[in-house]
């Protein structure tokens, strides 16, 4: 089996998910894990596909240039991935949530400094509310993985820091593990 990562982003309109899905299934590609969403108009995609070892990465190149085309988006791209596992993907154990004026480099700050302690961003929803001018409130939401009751000390403490220095306000809470 030959795994791929295949992304697409461009201005959104009906049709896109359908058009690189049928790219998949003209290569008899399987989707294994997909993500999509919309912002500001701007959709975004990732998809992991599987499929038989006579797929190439070539071919699988030229099918998604010509749906790209096809569908206007500013880009279609499929990677061969090697010796891709179904992860044991650890569940995100707290979410941290900032609140503030919306600044540059907000993002940066948090996120560098989660990097600096060893936390793993799972997932991470950014949004500006409309204001005016320079009042526009921001919001960010993440889904992070502490390790244990020690890194989540550290984290805590962490992130007082970044908020008070930024003047935004910044809360760490234990997420419920999912029961499946």
């Amino acid at each position: 089996m030959r795994s791929f990562a295949v992304s697409a982003i461009g201005r959104d309109h009906p049709g896109i998910v359908a058009g690189v899905t049928r790219v998949l299934l003209d290569h008899a590609l399987n989707i294994e894990d997909a993500r999509a969403g919309i912002l500001r108009g701007q959709f975004s995609m990732t998809l992991i596909v599987s499929g038989e070892d006579h797929v190439t990465e070539g071919e699988l190149r030229l099918s998604l240039e010509g749906a790209r085309e096809r569908l206007g988006l500013e880009a279609v791209v499929g990677l061969q991935l090697d010796g891709l596992q179904a992860p044991e993907e650890p569940e995100p154990t707290h979410a941290v949530t900032v609140l503030g004026l919306d600044r540059p480099g907000a993002i940066h700050a948090v996120c560098a400094r989660l990097s600096e302690i060893g936390i793993g961003v799972c997932e991470l929803d950014s949004h500006v509310a409309a204001g005016e001018g320079e009042q526009a409130q921001w919001a960010m939401r993440l889904a992070v993985i502490v390790p244990g009751p020690r890194e989540a000390a550290e984290l805590e403490h962490a992130l007082g820091a970044i908020g008070r220095a930024a003047e935004i306000e910044i809360s760490l809470s234990a997420l419920q593990p999912q029961r499946g």
